[in-house]
């Protein structure tokens, strides 16, 4: 780099993130989303360039959750890159996309009842599980790296196969416009 800061922790996350969609989200695309989601305003393929190429001070935490939300990032993610007022923000954002009037109301229980403990609960299982594989006496060092490895794989198979589901449900369910 000649003279040039290096990239803040939440840009080069949306970018990451963006970037890692599949199909590969373009920048044209990722504000266009942006500016359809209820109650964000100001958004164009120019400012979404400045604010994920590091040329503004601060993304404004407002701004910054519905990047998170068009390139799907986690609060979690936003509060690892230094943004927790981006990732109360994202919070906010999220409860209201879940409370649009277009989401079945039974659909919405239905989700914050399995939703138990929500990311905080999954990590917890994620972190006893590992260290459960861990604590074992029984297993040699390449079990015990197997085992992870298929704790994690399971895990994200297990994710993917409902979102899936999901997605399939309410094509199914939801009119179309």
């Amino acid at each position: 780099m000649t003279g040039q800061s290096p990239l803040p922790a939440e840009c080069r996350l949306i970018r990451d993130m963006r970037e890692a969609r599949v199909p590969r989200m373009s920048v044209r695309a990722a504000a266009r989303r942006a500016a359809a989601i209820p109650g964000a305003s100001g958004w164009s393929e120019g400012s979404w360039r400045r604010y994920e190429g590091g040329g503004a001070p601060s993304i404004p935490a407002d701004k910054l959750a519905c990047m998170a939300l068009v390139t799907e990032a986690l609060p979690e993610d936003l509060e690892q890159a230094g943004r927790s007022d981006a990732a109360t923000a994202l919070r906010t954002l999220m409860t209201r996309q879940a409370e649009r009037p277009e989401v079945p109301a039974s659909l919405r229980q239905a989700a914050l009842e399995e939703s138990g403990e929500g990311l905080d609960g999954l990590l917890a299982e994620i972190v006893q599980g590992l260290a459960d594989i861990d604590g074992s006496d029984l297993l040699t060092r390449k079990q015990k790296d197997a085992l992870r490895q298929e704790l994690i794989a399971g895990i994200v198979r297990d994710v993917a196969e409902r979102r899936g589901h999901v997605r399939a449900v309410l094509q199914i369910a939801l009119p179309r416009k």
